[in-house]
């Protein structure tokens, strides 16, 4: 369903198509349309698009320059063998009551996991689809922290996870009942509970920095080109 965030020319309408026309049962004219389209698109990008892998274990040169420790995370990362996930939200949509979200996660410099779906309750505004979109982000962090383990990788300390939004940050970092998390349900603290227990943290980035933008919501070509290239590059370098 992510491959519906691939075409440079996808509006809102066409976009909702797609995430339709990854339903088996869904028959309709629209949905049919909208898959010959990615089909299309992906024929004519097999040849120059694809992930690659070269051994990077820097974190993004602009990833947490905004925090006061902004060292300190540059280090980790690269001690975790460049692990650093990005997570996102679009809030609400005009055909869904349902925030969209997505993460992408790096090892190695290249792309190891990514999603684009919906989130399984009503966010009440932007800020808590964004805090919910994280807390998944994070449970696919811990299982990648297994998965790395069971292969002779271990992740230590707090992995970094990027998010574009502050007041989702704040809400992670300081815990008590306030009016504006009163009625979260308890599934979407999770990352506050990794938070406490030292295992992930949320670092601010701006919004076009976002990584995981692209898997949100459609772009504009322009935004959309500049936002493939950090998730499937097109020009690789030489080996």
């Amino acid at each position: 369903m992510w491959l519906a965030k691939l075409s440079p020319r996808t509006r809102r309408r066409r976009a909702d198509a797609l995430r339709s026309a990854a339903v088996p049962h869904n028959t309709s004219p629209e949905c049919y349309e909208a898959a010959v389209s990615l089909l299309l698109y992906l024929g004519h990008t097999k040849e120059y698009v694809g992930l690659h892998y070269d051994a990077c274990t820097k974190a993004p040169s602009d990833f947490g320059r905004l925090e006061p420790d902004a060292n300190a995370i540059q280090n980790s990362i690269e001690s975790n063998y460049g692990f650093v996930a990005y997570s996102d939200a679009s809030w609400r949509s005009s055909s869904n009551k349902y925030s969209s979200y997505g993460y992408i996660v790096y090892l190695f410099g290249g792309v190891i996991s990514f999603a684009s779906k919906y989130l399984k309750i009503v966010a009440m505004s932007s800020a808590e689809a964004e805090y919910a979109a994280a807390s998944q982000t994070c449970r696919e962090m811990a299982y990648i922290r297994h998965v790395c383990l069971d292969l002779g990788l271990t992740l230590t300390g707090p992995l970094c996870v990027g998010v574009d939004n502050t007041a989702a940050i704040s809400i992670c970092e300081n815990p008590g009942i306030t009016a504006r998390n009163k009625h979260f349900d308890d599934q979407i603290h999770y990352i506050r509970h990794d938070y406490d227990h030292q295992r992930a943290r949320m670092i601010y980035v701006p919004t076009d920095r976002q990584r995981a933008d692209g898997f949100t919501k459609p772009l504009d070509p322009t935004k959309f080109f500049r936002w493939r290239e950090t998730v499937v590059p097109a020009h690789h370098p030489p080996v």
